[in-house]
């Protein structure tokens, strides 16, 4: 099976999209997207799914090597359209003012897999928690989050950068790993990936950095 490369944006299409978003909201969403690549359901929060039915939280079953969601009431099976998400539960908490330690210059993520994390502040993002910390905890969905990215980047950046929100968690490991030179066992704790070969492929240097470092090489 042939592994896509991930859409990306470099930081200089970053900035002009920064520049021109209106809403401190999502400026503060998006920058910890690119700089910190956290994960949309670590800003906004994830309620946990529930059935349409019984509104019971769903579970999974497997049956003739295929997986099934059912409700945990009445155990009916349900399709996608059959869930929904709970208005009092939540699977993964919104982003919090006190996971910040602005001191030690940590954010502590509590993410997928139940796990917690310390990562490092960077130094843009603590810029615009200056004033945008008092914003936290995001009160937007996630599916509002990309809605509003996918219009910003179109209408910003053109139809060809029309981005979804992981595509900022992308360009995050290529800006630390290709632009600032960074280790990738660091990309890998940044990122918290459980894998290696995950993280690798961000390895992958785009044509435009292999002609030049080619033509340099025909300089000399």
């Amino acid at each position: 099976m042939v592994r896509k490369l991930p859409k990306t944006i470099s930081e200089k299409q970053f900035f002009e999209l920064i520049k021109n978003v209106k809403d401190k909201r999502y400026k503060l969403i998006y920058t910890l997207g690119f700089y910190e690549g956290l994960r949309l359901s670590e800003i906004c929060g994830l309620r946990e799914e529930v059935s349409a039915c019984c509104k019971a939280p769903l579970k999974i079953s497997k049956k003739q090597k295929r997986v099934y969601r059912e409700c945990s009431k009445c155990l009916k099976f349900v399709g996608l359209k059959d869930i929904r998400r709970s208005t009092s539960k939540w699977k993964i908490e919104p982003l919090k003012p006190s996971q910040f330690d602005r001191q030690r210059g940590f954010l502590r993520i509590f993410g997928k897999g139940s796990k917690s994390s310390d990562i490092p502040i960077m130094p843009p993002v603590e810029k615009a928690l200056r004033t945008g910390i008092r914003l936290l905890p995001i009160n937007i969905s996630a599916r509002q989050v990309e809605r509003a990215i996918n219009r910003d980047s179109e209408e910003i950046l053109g139809k060809d950068n029309k981005l979804h929100f992981h595509a900022l968690r992308h360009s995050c490991a290529v800006f630390w790993l290709h632009q600032r030179k960074m280790d990738i066992r660091y990309i890998q704790m940044l990122l918290r990936h459980s894998r290696m070969d995950t993280t690798s492929l961000y390895l992958t240097i785009n044509p435009t950095q292999m002609q030049e470092a080619f033509n340099k090489a025909w300089g000399d």
